[in-house]
């Protein structure tokens, strides 16, 4: 099973480097370590954000925010604590494709917190957590995530015409693991496509 420490030293030696970090949380005090304490979140973000993943994506019934301020939509709920990033929204008794589409929606902040407009009544949504932790990445995006860490740490650590070459081999590596971790990904997924005419799926 991947670790923090594991997935950096990985990364660390994909660019010529010495993987001998043993903690970047707090980092142990190498600069390897501080250099990845602060490029690892970083990294993980960028590739939840690149892809629907099917281990980060949960689903939370929202609970409404009592408020006049629904500037024509209506209704205003609270997204879970753990949401980066909203997928879809549906009513709680459709949660299975077909579907003709999803209702309108729009994520803005509200006292200092995200929440979600929308005309969709008893909305669940479908969403990618922000933290589903280390230890729940799959092999290939393991190996994409150190890739991604990898063209990071090249320009931090690797200065000159040596750093921006071993920059680009490794931004090219990442492309072709990112795609191939998309690709196994997208196969944990499937629901036959069906046309639903809207005037059936609303009754």
């Amino acid at each position: 099973m991947a670790s923090e420490v594991s997935i950096c030293n990985l990364a660390l030696t994909r660019v010529g480097e010495a993987g001998s970090v043993t903690s970047i949380n707090p980092p142990e005090g190498s600069v390897h370590a501080k250099v990845c304490a602060t490029l690892y979140p970083v990294s993980v973000g960028t590739l939840l954000e690149a892809h629907d993943w099917r281990f980060a994506t949960r689903r939370a019934a929202l609970a409404e925010i009592q408020t006049k301020e629904l500037h024509g939509w209506r209704g205003m709920y609270a997204l879970p604590s753990d949401c980066q990033r909203v997928i879809s929204v549906r009513p709680d008794r459709i949660q299975r494709a077909p579907w003709p589409q999803n209702p309108p929606f729009v994520v803005e902040r509200f006292e200092g917190a995200p929440a979600l407009y929308t005309d969709c009544c008893t909305p669940v949504v479908q969403y990618i957590m922000a933290d589903p932790g280390v230890g729940s990445f799959p092999p290939l995006f393991v190996d994409a995530l150190a890739w991604h860490l990898a063209q990071a740490l090249a320009g931090a650590l690797i200065k000159g015409k040596e750093g921006i070459q071993i920059t680009a081999a490794v931004t090219a590596k990442y492309r072709e693991a990112l795609a191939e971790a998309m690709k196994k990904d997208a196969g944990q997924h499937y629901e036959p496509l069906q046309h639903v005419a809207p005037w059936i799926a609303v009754r």
